[in-house]
């Protein structure tokens, strides 16, 4: 849907880079919160899903930017990626180069 449609001049959330704003909404610190209690539960798996444009990114980002004091963290796009490449830009994060 058109930014226009909700009075706004541009898209409030980027793919690459930071977001133009943060807004600390009650989404944002209910998907933060989820994704903190996941974590701690040893059994814990979480899945962020949406569409296009709706801060998953952001989502990501923002938690593992509180995160990265407590844990070693990585961020990859796996878009387009084989199993195999993903695993090796995780790995290329933490300073492991492998050839597989």
């Amino acid at each position: 849907m058109p930014v226009e449609n909700f009075g706004l001049q541009r898209q409030p959330f980027e793919v690459s880079g930071q977001p133009h704003t943060l807004v600390n909404t009650r989404p944002l610190q209910q998907g933060l919160s989820f994704l903190r209690d996941m974590l701690d539960d040893e059994r814990g798996a979480a899945w962020v899903h949406g569409p296009a444009g709706s801060g998953k990114t952001t989502l990501a980002r923002r938690f593992l930017q509180q995160s990265q004091d407590e844990m070693a963290v990585a961020l990859v796009d796996g878009d387009g990626l084989y199993a195999s490449q993903l695993l090796s830009c995780v790995l290329d994060q933490f300073g492991y180069e492998v050839a597989l």
